[in-house]
């Protein structure tokens, strides 16, 4: 009876041990709940709260677990959020910390392209843009984006409207059929 007693609460504690989750298991679970609040099914606008809450989340995920297969993944994503919520400083913080902590991560030459396009557009240093955009054609040369990084440099100093007519130009150029259709439309004048 000792006996039947003893296995059956070793039983019960076994099973009560297998339905506790791990602290990785509990930071998964805590990031897939975030999600489903910045992302949700419909196409409603970002919650900057919601987002900026996922983005600590997968910051302090990386943090956390380093070795964890998920970690640089997580910081990117860390990254990612923090460009879509504005923050342009704290995303290439994150961005770096893929470089410097994943460099085998295969999106780490992503993260340093990013780091150029946040210096671009949302800090507006022009020379800081450069200089990254360079050290990634440097390091990545044939990385799909250093064709991109290299028409960025070529185009980084010249104004957008300048860079719109320069576009529309060239456009003109390499589409014939346009250009018959205009002298047509001209000639029925």
């Amino acid at each position: 009876m000792k006996r039947n007693s003893f296995l059956l609460l070793l039983i019960i504690a076994g099973l009560i041990a297998c339905n506790r989750k791990t602290p990785i298991q509990l930071a998964q679970d805590n990031i897939r709940g975030l999600e489903k609040k910045v992302f949700p099914d419909s196409l409603k606008s970002l919650d900057k709260k919601e987002a900026f809450h996922l983005m600590k989340a997968y910051a302090d995920y990386s943090e956390k677990f380093k070795q964890d297969s998920l970690a640089p993944v997580y910081l990117f994503k860390a990254g990612e959020m923090a460009m879509n919520i504005q923050m342009g400083g704290q995303a290439i913080t994150y961005l770096n910390d893929v470089i410097s902590s994943f460099p085998t991560y295969k999106k780490t030459p992503d993260a340093l392209f990013l780091i150029a396009f946040i210096y671009e557009t949302m800090m507006n240093n022009k020379t800081k843009a450069k200089e990254t955009y360079n050290q990634f054609i440097t390091k990545y040369p044939d990385n799909a984006l250093a064709k991109d990084a290299r028409i960025s440099v070529q185009n980084i100093d010249i104004p957008l409207d300048q860079l719109v007519k320069q576009f529309e130009e060239k456009n003109k150029e390499t589409n014939p059929n346009e250009n018959i259709m205009q002298a047509q439309k001209s000639a029925k004048k």
